[in-house]
């Protein structure tokens, strides 16, 4: 069982003292979820102290570094194909990803997640247009605060200009069934939907972190797609996750 750790992950909104403890619970029981045991939602408590109550919006020092180690281990890729994601458009139409054709990447996405910004800019971007008509991308919001802003949701993913579908996980079917836990982890699924990568898209966080120029040391998504479509075993299917936790 691989426990992923939290640091200064701030709550989306906290404006009493019992509403941020009830946040945290509730973030605890988020992760404690993907283990499926009382035994890791102990260990999920255990970190709750080092969050800090925020009444703005999440900054790069906010988003969860996670531990190292994976819910899955390099051996064990491609996973088995999934036979349903069951999504929606921002307008409600229902669309399940699991019905779409080819290679497919999938993040989690967020509106306030810096982390999700910057692989846009050094990888999502990037890549899907270099692998247009051979790949499709798309966002998935999952988290229960980004579900609820309504318009203000798809004003800021339509602000984004993205070339590619930003759609619903309302039910967190997504979410549980490639066992995400931060924005924006990235998977890659092959025709038969099966997953040969997850995890970050590349390293951009640590530039936004250390107030850096812009850029990328290692472009994993892109290595990664690189070998899936040469027909090859992605070498690095998986990575440390960084980001902003997927809670609802």
């Amino acid at each position: 069982m691989h426990f992923r750790q939290m640091s200064k992950l701030a709550p989306r909104k906290s404006n009493t003292k019992i509403t941020h403890l009830t946040q945290q619970t509730l973030q605890a029981v988020s992760v404690s979820r993907r283990y499926r045991s009382l035994h890791s939602f102990a260990a999920a408590l255990a970190f709750m102290p080092l969050l800090t109550p925020a009444a703005h919006a999440i900054s790069v020092d906010d988003v969860t570094h996670a531990a190292p180690g994976h819910a899955y281990a390099p051996s064990e890729f491609p996973l088995p194909g999934l036979s349903t994601l069951p999504t929606t458009t921002l307008d409600g139409k229902p669309v399940d990803l699991a019905t779409k054709p080819g290679w497919k990447v999938i993040y989690f996405w967020s509106a306030e997640c810096p982390c999700v910004e910057a692989c846009e800019q050094y990888s999502f971007l990037p890549l899907a247009k270099q692998y247009a008509g051979k790949v499709s991308f798309y966002g998935v919001v999952s988290g229960g605060y980004d579900l609820t802003l309504g318009k203000a949701l798809t004003d800021s993913i339509r602000q984004r200009h993205l070339p590619y579908s930003v759609l619903c996980d309302n039910s967190h079917a997504v979410a549980l069934a490639l066992n995400a836990s931060v924005t924006p982890q990235t998977f890659i699924l092959d025709p038969q939907n099966r997953v040969v990568f997850a995890g970050m898209a590349d390293d951009s966080r640590r530039y936004l972190k250390d107030a850096k120029p812009g850029g990328v040391k290692h472009t994993f998504l892109s290595e990664a797609l690189a070998e899936a479509l040469a027909g090859k075993q992605v070498s690095h299917p998986t990575n440390q996750l960084e980001g902003c936790i997927v809670a609802w």
